[in-house]
């Protein structure tokens, strides 16, 4: 049923909580796991290209950090994994990736329902609303 399931990750401390559930469920499925990290894109609309450039450039590197560290989390768990940078609206980003390589389950975090309601266009709360495939959310945060 689960032959590759999705993190999508910002390398935030609570991507930890999203990655044990994930393996969990990849370990008794003996899924793939594919680590994903995008460039959100959208607020770059008032920099010039060069700062762009180096602004992308930056997070790149900071989006291989993240999905080198679920990764290895998986590689130790003996799961094979795909690790991914894109750039883009996360969310669509997030649902494109998720047809264009079927994946059968998302895992990904959510904050509490206070953080929900102020946060209405949160990444979480689209992808759970367009996704054609199941998603996991873990509540991540205080």
């Amino acid at each position: 049923m689960y032959e590759d399931i999705l993190v999508p990750t910002d390398g935030g401390d609570d991507v930890d909580r999203v990655v044990d559930h994930a393996l969990d469920i990849a370990r008794r499925r003996d899924a793939r796991i594919h680590a994903l990290y995008v460039v959100d894109t959208r607020s770059f609309i008032t920099l010039g290209a060069e700062t762009v450039d180096e602004v992308v450039a930056e997070l790149t590197a900071t989006g291989e950090q993240a999905t080198a560290a679920v990764a290895d989390r998986a590689a130790e768990a003996g799961l094979e994994t795909v690790e991914e940078v894109r750039r883009g609206n996360p969310a669509e980003v997030i649902l494109d990736y998720c047809f264009e390589t079927d994946v059968d389950l998302v895992t990904m975090g959510n904050h509490d329902e206070q953080d929900q309601r102020a946060m209405l266009g949160s990444v979480a709360q689209q992808v759970v609303a367009k996704s054609a495939v199941p998603v996991l959310t873990v509540q991540v945060g205080d």
